[in-house]
């Protein structure tokens, strides 16, 4: 029920959002919208601040301005943890008062400490934290991480079970549903997101749709499709029919050309999370494999796919990171799947688009899906923290304080009203978000040897999905699912 509040509260709020957008379509507007003013029963009323947004149930305590140390992965995309002033900038200050507040609130000094963990530093941060738990300093509060690391850290057995801790509220809406159901395991959940990561929300994969190609080619309106559920992948490869053009004057199809889609290899995952496939079914007592995962379905998703990009002149798929969305910028392509990040640099840049989500595997498919980029971030508590209950109650208020300064900021102000001119791109931003998930598959993504990336061998190299099941299934997959199991057991 508090979830369903919350929902009917920011539907509320977004009814309001689009009505003023919908009367001033000003690019430049960095103001956030009013928040909501109406009325509602006091069990809800009374847990909302001063902009409307729901509040969390912490009891107000003090730990003695007792230094709380952060290790955080600081070599993450996008600024999350560390604002040292205010500088006027929406996101800075947002961070800035999210860590005022927790400060306040909690009675700690924030301490962040650096340490690289991105995917090339998956490693190097795990050690980092094994150093300092076998050093025995107890000096460690909470760490903020790359998504693999936190997988690492939670297989290896230097996360604390946050199950267990006091504090912690799993009904509030900065917690997803769809990360902590799926990552408790035997009842123990050792790492948490949502909004308390920003770049939960730069991460969201969308579709970037050039708008003067739909209008001067008399296409079908891609916003129209995702309300009428007629948005699927085989739209999306009929629309890309006979928009090939010889930019270059080559005299065959080329890296410069104008086609239906540009893609890079890494981003082709899209298709695999937008059709509902997930790695790991977290059901049961252990992680399996999932049905999906291994279904014929799945071998017909890669092989249209793959028809799709090397069959014909339809798209473009790149295989090396080479400035690879500036052909959308060029517009050059009429559909480009990236982070939703990107749409601050095609506003810059002048691109006519618009957003939509990732397109479902057909029409019987009762939601979409929006698949997150790796590089967003995941909290958890180590395990030889001194204070278990201090630990736990920053964290809560980390994330609260994030869900109502920080995300507001970044989502209503940035990516819905200054990153899109028009209110449906607004609409379809909250479709997109609501529709988030978060994949063990790609969390645990170093335990098993990254399964996504065989759906993008499967499709960059035409090889049947069967045979990637294969050479995968019984051996890596098993071993590295194994030992994330052994992890969560007793």
């Amino acid at each position: 029920m508090k979830k369903l509040t919350a929902f009917i509260l920011g539907c509320l709020f977004l009814i309001s959002a689009l009505t003023a957008c919908a009367g001033d379509n000003k690019t430049d507007d960095t103001t956030a919208p009013a928040a909501i003013t109406t009325q509602a029963p006091d069990e809800t009323t009374s847990n909302l601040d001063s902009k409307g947004y729901l509040k969390d149930s912490l009891p107000e305590i003090s730990f003695g301005d007792t230094e709380f140390s952060i290790l955080y992965w600081s070599d993450r995309e996008h600024e999350e943890f560390v604002a040292t002033e205010q500088t006027g900038e929406a996101i800075n200050d947002a961070i800035y008062a999210r860590n005022a507040s927790v400060e306040t609130r909690a009675g700690v000094k924030l301490n962040f400490v650096g340490e690289p963990g991105n995917a090339s530093n998956v490693a190097g941060f795990t050690n980092k934290v094994k150093a300092i738990i076998d050093g025995g300093q107890r000096d460690l509060d909470m760490i903020g991480t790359y998504s693999l690391s936190a997988g690492n850290l939670a297989v290896k057995g230097y996360l604390s079970d946050l199950r267990s801790m006091e504090y912690l509220d799993w009904e509030k809406p900065w917690w997803p549903d769809s990360l902590i159901e799926d990552a408790t395991i035997k009842g123990k959940l050792f790492f948490a997101s949502g909004d308390i990561s920003a770049n939960v929300i730069y991460m969201m994969y969308v579709t970037f749709f050039n708008r003067d190609m739909v209008t001067d080619r008399s296409l079908p309106d891609p916003y129209a499709l995702v309300q009428s559920n007629e948005w699927t992948i085989d739209k999306m490869f009929e629309m890309c029919e006979g928009i090939y053009e010889d930019s270059d004057g080559s005299g065959s199809p080329s890296l410069g050309d104008t086609y239906g889609q540009y893609a890079y290899t890494l981003h082709l995952d899209i298709f695999a999370c937008g059709s509902g496939m997930k790695v790991i079914d977290p059901s049961g007592d252990e992680l399996v494999i999932s049905d999906d995962w291994k279904s014929e379905k799945m071998g017909q998703l890669a092989e249209k796919v793959a028809q799709f990009f090397h069959s014909n002149d339809r798209a473009y798929l790149m295989t090396e990171n080479n400035r690879v969305h500036q052909w959308f910028s060029a517009q050059k392509s009429l559909f480009w799947n990236d982070r939703c990040r990107n749409s601050a640099t095609f506003k810059e840049n002048e691109v006519p688009f618009g957003v939509i989500p990732n397109p479902k595997y057909d029409t019987d498919q009762e939601k979409f899906y929006t698949l997150l980029g790796n590089p967003i971030s995941i909290y958890g508590i180590p395990c030889d923290i001194k204070d278990a209950k201090m630990s736990a109650y920053v964290l809560e208020c980390y994330a609260s304080e994030s869900y109502r300064n920080i995300s507001p900021a970044l989502y209503e102000v940035n990516l819905k009203y200054r990153y899109t001119d028009d209110a449906i791109s607004a609409e379809m931003y909250d479709i997109i978000r609501s529709s988030v998930v978060f994949d063990l598959g790609r969390i645990f993504a170093t335990a098993l040897n990254t399964p996504y990336s065989r759906f993008q061998e499967s499709v960059r190299d035409s090889k049947a999905w069967s045979t990637i099941l294969r050479a995968n299934e019984k051996s890596t997959w098993k071993r590295g699912l194994d030992e994330i199991n052994a992890a969560f057991s007793d």
